[in-house]
């Protein structure tokens, strides 16, 4: 038992995913799978990387940050990443907070950016919702009177 706590292994936090809209190329976060159990402190830079995609995490311990070409068929290869492209002004990541949100927001469906109409999330009203709730920022509403309307309800959900 001793040795398999010895053992090193990575969770991979994909951080732009690789798809058709990005030709597929990817951004991975590997990151050590014990550091909240050995008690490391948090990675301020690995989880600022995080938060400019978009992905709400807490990186505990060491981390390195990959990019790399796969085709999901039979091509795989490893891009060089340099340390000024870790910046949250750099186009990958912008692009990956746009991909990241849209998936959080259900608008991707293999791999793939699909454009759809949310809905205004109080009820009676069939408008489209552009407005996102800043407090669970998952549903959405046409104006900020149908957020207000159907704050009630909603804040029990």
């Amino acid at each position: 038992m001793s040795m398999l706590s010895q053992m090193q292994t990575v969770d991979i936090v994909a951080l732009q995913s690789n798809s058709v809209q990005n030709n597929f190329v990817g951004v991975s976060l590997y990151v050590d799978d014990k550091g909240v159990s050995k008690g490391s402190p948090s990675n301020r830079r690995a989880t600022s990387l995080c938060a400019a995609v978009g992905l709400s995490l807490d990186v505990r311990g060491d981390a390195f940050v990959a990019r790399c070409y796969e085709d999901n068929k039979d091509e795989y290869r490893r891009i060089d990443f340099k340390l000024s492209e870790c910046d949250s002004n750099a186009a990958w990541v912008q692009e990956a907070k746009l991909f990241n949100q849209k998936k959080q927001d259900g608008l991707v469906e293999d791999g793939k950016i699909v454009n759809k109409i949310i809905q205004c999330a109080n009820l009676g009203c069939y408008e489209e919702g552009k407005l996102r709730c800043s407090a669970c920022k998952k549903v959405r509403y046409c104006t900020p009177t149908c957020q207000k309307i159907a704050w009630k309800r909603h804040k029990l959900d």
